[in-house]
Formats: C-alpha cells, sequence, structure tokens
C-alpha cells in the first residue's frame, strides 16, 4: 500500500466589489452583494468585526445582512470574507454610511396658537426617524 500525503491549504477570498458601497445612515437593513473569487462553503462575511448572516450563492457571490443597527451614525466600515480555517481577504473594501439628509414634505398641523393649548406636530417626509420629541 502506498500513502499519499495531500496538503490542504484554504484559498485566500478575494473581494471585487460589493453592492451597494454606500448607504445613508439610519436606513432600514438591507442585503449586501459581495462579488470576488475563492469564496468556499461555510465562509463568513464581516463588518468590521461583527460577523453577518448569509447566504452563500458560489464561490463568486455573498449576500449578507447588514442590519440597521450597525448603519446608525456615518462613516467607513471595513467589509471581509473569512473562509473557513480563518483565512480573511485583505483590507481595502469599505462599506461607506453616509449622513442621513432629512427631507421635510410636509407638517401636519399648519397652524397653531401661540398662546393656545400643546399640539403634537406631525412631519412628514424622508429618512425622517419615528421619534417624540
Amino acid at each position: 500500500m502506498k500513502t499519499l500525503n495531500v496538503d490542504v491549504t484554504n484559498t485566500k477570498p478575494v473581494i471585487d466589489s460589493i453592492s451597494p458601497s454606500s448607504v445613508g445612515a439610519g436606513t432600514d437593513s438591507f442585503t449586501l452583494t459581495v462579488l470576488g473569487h475563492d469564496f468556499i462553503p461555510g465562509a463568513q462575511v464581516l463588518f468590521v468585526a461583527t460577523p453577518l448572516r448569509i447566504t452563500f450563492f458560489s464561490g463568486t457571490e455573498i449576500h449578507a445582512i447588514i442590519t440597521s443597527d450597525l448603519i446608525r451614525t456615518a462613516g467607513t466600515s471595513a467589509i471581509n470574507v473569512v473562509n473557513p480555517g480563518g483565512v480573511q481577504s485583505d483590507a481595502g473594501t469599505n462599506l461607506t454610511v453616509t449622513a442621513a439628509v432629512y427631507l421635510i414634505q410636509d407638517i401636519a398641523p399648519k397652524e397653531v396658537f401661540r398662546h393656545g393649548p400643546t399640539v403634537d406636530v406631525e412631519i412628514f417626509g424622508n429618512n425622517i426617524p419615528p421619534t417624540r420629541a
């Protein structure tokens, strides 16, 4: 009987692009598409150091869920792929989180009286967080 020794090494995953590459702060959770090569089943996608829930499509495509709590504030965050065994992609792929832009389209009521009762004012528009002041 002859023995054959085989060295198995995990390849380094390479990220070619992510989509989207930029999102607004405070937006809802979304799916990030990671394209590249040498992704292995069982690979993880990291947002900075946070592992994300993923769907592995192939050695060239992974989808990851970015939850809204990760993108509350503006900044740049590293995206990496880690293959089983801990082999990680090189740094350099970033998701940019831009400052939220609030667009007020309407308010209600449109009139209040100077010394009248306290009223709740509703603000309608885009990217306006659902809070009460």
